[in-house]
């Protein structure tokens, strides 16, 4: 039992220090309060960076799914200067995927910080099934 406290603490004391470290590398995130508040008006482009059967399970209605992007090369079909937030399911892949697309030229771009869990938190809109085509 002290093992298993011992690994709790451990985890809810790194995970502000992560964010920290995401943070000096330049990685912006938006919380999923913000992010409800901006989609009621036009709002930015949402890409969720889960894998096809977390997507399937429970994602944000207006976000594409693009599992893909961490590893593209070639530069997406939006413009550089538009708004983008990336999703995953915990928040722990969307940072990287970021930096990903800041390397290849996007500017505005913010990681929802907690993925999908914190999107559940905020009780913001859900769907399930796959990505409309």
């Amino acid at each position: 039992m002290f093992w298993i406290k011992t690994a709790l603490c451990l985890f809810i004391l790194a995970y502000p220090l992560w964010d920290l470290v995401w943070y000096a590398l330049g990685v912006r995130k938006t919380t999923p309060w913000d992010l409800r508040a901006k989609l009621h008006r036009k709002g930015p482009f949402i890409i969720d960076v889960s894998t096809g059967p977390e997507y399937r399970l429970l994602h944000i209605p207006s976000a594409v799914n693009r599992p893909d992007l961490l590893g593209r090369k070639r530069p997406l079909p939006f413009s550089v200067h538009q708004p983008l937030v990336v999703v995953c399911s915990t928040g722990h892949r969307s940072p990287v995927a970021v930096k990903r697309l800041q390397r290849m030229g996007y500017r505005n771009v913010t990681a929802l910080a907690w993925g999908m869990l914190g999107w559940k938190m905020a009780r913001g809109e859900t769907a399930r099934g796959p990505e409309p085509r």
